[in-house]
């Protein structure tokens, strides 16, 4: 007999019929494997506890498998439908970044952090390389306080567009207050331009 609290499983021969199906059926899902196994044990008089270790399952699960399925039957042992996480973005941010990457596909976000003011300052384009990258420190240096700084020191890995001595010297050339300095190999600052564009808005460090 089932020990006091544990709900009472009668079961009419369709629903039996269905729960072995399921129970023992090599294509069910673990998960309603398992929930039909419960039932089947319970319709049998068994305790909650006696029927978790016969399956291996929790005594909670097997708790509230077994109480679902006495207030609702068969439905009950359905997965119930989850809300989720709320959506973070609009129907229509969301048409928009569909149409903006169905122009041709992805684009690359630039971007310059500022360690000083902890503000980022960034920039799409069709594709990266030494034109875009360049675009982006024009950006920055043509406002203040870069445009009138005597240095401002642009920090950077060792990505193909400022790679080098070349890309030392081609700064200089362009904008001769800015000055190249390149992170050991496989470093990057692409954690810190997230963590800021988060926070707000970014740029380099100037002196």
């Amino acid at each position: 007999m089932p020990v006091a609290g544990a709900a009472r499983i009668v079961l009419t021969a369709a629903e039996r019929h269905r729960l072995k199906k399921a129970a023992y059926g090599h294509k069910t899902a673990h998960q309603a494997r398992m929930r039909a196994q419960v039932v089947l044990h319970a319709a049998r008089g068994r305790s909650n506890a006696r029927v978790a270790h016969e399956t291996g399952l929790h005594l909670d699960t097997v708790r509230t498998w077994r109480g679902r399925f006495a207030d609702g039957g068969l439905p009950a042992l359905a997965e119930c439908k989850r809300s989720g996480r709320p959506a973070r973005f609009t129907p229509g941010q969301v048409a928009e970044a569909k149409a903006l990457a169905g122009r041709g596909g992805a684009v690359a976000y630039l971007a310059a952090y500022d360690v000083h003011q902890a503000t980022v300052f960034g920039r799409c384009e069709s594709t990266t390389g030494i034109v875009p990258s360049m675009t982006l420190v024009e950006q920055v240096m043509t406002q203040e306080p870069y445009a009138s700084a005597k240095r401002v020191f642009w920090v950077v890995d060792n990505g193909s567009s400022h790679r080098g001595k070349k890309s030392v010297d081609r700064l200089a050339a362009r904008l001769p207050s800015a000055v190249l300095v390149h992170t050991p190999v496989h470093a990057s600052w692409v954690n810190q331009i997230e963590v800021g564009a988060r926070g707000g808005r970014a740029a380099p460090k100037l002196v």
